[in-house]
């Protein structure tokens, strides 16, 4: 590790651990999976037993570092909470520098349970939605096709929802948007080629399509025709 980055490591666990109420500390990230750049962060998961959470950004020996601050009942929740994978990545594949009372070890191995546990399969309905929502961003590109600028910014929101239908349609847990290309790549040689094309051959209309076609073929294409579910409208101050 850089001398910077272990210097500002340092300096961060020397001020955090002055806490008394902070129960543990965990290094994850770029820098702490051994992929930094130059303007890389350090990022730190701090466990307190206080009844807050929050976060905070810091400058140690002029590194940027970013602290997610819980107490131990919030960041149980956070990483097994549905919506989201980022705090159970973190944790399942980060390093604990402290650990207190037991309790880091304990979350640690839940969010590596989260993590090495495939999400659940989409259900019909949920397919259909998928399918329904990028027919209709893929045809509205029909549209702004002769648009240089329209279709670059409409196409590029396109193959994002691509690219997390992907995942969900083959329940994967995804990646952040700086590192969902790879992942992809990673598991699907064709599709990596496909989006590595479409960004560097001037993100064609029809190149964003093709990503769309390719993603949905294994459960029937575009759909034409679709319902949503019927819910009954609420009654005003029901």
């Amino acid at each position: 590790m850089d001398d910077r980055y272990r210097s500002a490591l340092d300096l961060a666990l020397a001020d955090l651990k002055a806490d008394p109420e902070v129960v543990g500390i965990l290094w994850t990230g770029s820098v702490q999976q051994g992929e930094a750049d130059l303007t890389s962060d350090l990022d730190l998961y701090v466990v307190t037993h206080k009844r807050l959470t929050w976060r905070a950004t810091r400058l140690y020996a002029g590194v940027i570092t970013e602290l997610f601050v819980n107490n131990v009942e919030s960041m149980r929740w956070r990483i097994t909470r549905p919506e989201e994978i980022a705090a159970a990545a973190g944790f399942a594949t980060g390093e604990i520098l402290l650990d207190r009372t037991g309790e880091m070890e304990a979350l640690q191995s839940l969010a590596r349970r989260r993590w090495e546990t495939p999400p659940p399969a989409p259900t019909p309905e949920q397919v259909s939605m998928l399918r329904y929502g990028l027919t209709d961003l893929a045809d509205d590109l029909d549209d702004v096709e002769h648009d240089p600028i329209s279709s670059r910014i409409l196409g590029a929101a396109v193959v994002e929802q691509a690219m997390k239908a992907f995942c969900r349609l083959n329940r994967l847990h995804g990646a952040k948007a700086k590192r969902l290309f790879a992942y992809i790549a990673e598991r699907d040689s064709l599709l990596g080629i496909m989006l590595r094309d479409y960004y560097s051959r001037g993100m064609h209309p029809k190149h964003a399509q093709e990503i769309v076609d390719y993603v949905l073929a294994p459960v029937g294409g575009r759909l034409v025709e679709w319902e949503s579910e019927k819910v009954p409208y609420p009654k005003e101050g029901g």
